[in-house]
């Protein structure tokens, strides 16, 4: 089997409209799909993408209202990050602060990471790369296609040890690891 990459990430929320709004018009994906939980039919799970849902940028949630806030710890996914071209950081440092979200900027091989949370707490990134990146964003009209996400960059995955989930990745899976990075 050969795994190419992430095709999608899975996080719960408490509240379906600042979710939306926050995933629609603060990033400017697209919701593509609305349905529920299979398990549970009475929670619903939406689905938010590019805008045909290519693999790789597909982002849902499922939606729990009163629950407690998760805590960070191993066994998780700490942050989903998106790919941005590298001239877009000051866009988004720009729509970022217009949009009232706090965000800190770090480097991480190099690349410029802004790192934010979205209303739930959850852990997300943008990525500047200077690598091409042919996967098209979402069209938004306040977002203009030369800044918009390309679709993920990667998950930042917290563990008590990596000798797990490196044989996981590598052996299973048939990832090659290319750079480590503490964080």
């Amino acid at each position: 089997m050969n795994i190419l990459g992430l095709h999608h990430v899975t996080a719960m929320a408490s509240d379906p409209v600042a979710n939306v709004a926050f995933y629609t018009r603060v990033l400017g994906l697209r919701l593509i799909k609305r349905t529920v939980n299979f398990d549970d039919p009475s929670t619903y799970h939406l689905y938010f993408a590019d805008q045909v849902g290519t693999p790789g940028s597909v982002l849902t949630f499922f939606y729990w209202a009163g629950q407690p806030r998760g805590r960070l710890g191993p066994g998780q996914t700490t942050a989903t990050a998106w790919s941005i071209p590298a001239a877009s950081v000051d866009f988004w440092r720009e729509r970022l602060a217009a949009q009232k979200v706090t965000f800190t900027e770090t480097t991480r091989f190099a690349d410029t990471v802004l790192a934010f949370s979205d209303p739930d707490g959850l852990g997300l990134e943008l990525v500047a790369t200077a690598e091409p990146d042919a996967r098209a964003p979402n069209p938004h009209p306040e977002i203009p296609s030369t800044h918009g996400l390309r679709g993920f960059h990667s998950v930042t995955l917290t563990h008590a040890s990596s000798l797990r989930t490196d044989a996981l990745l590598t052996g299973i899976m048939g990832y090659r690891e290319h750079a480590r990075d503490a964080v």
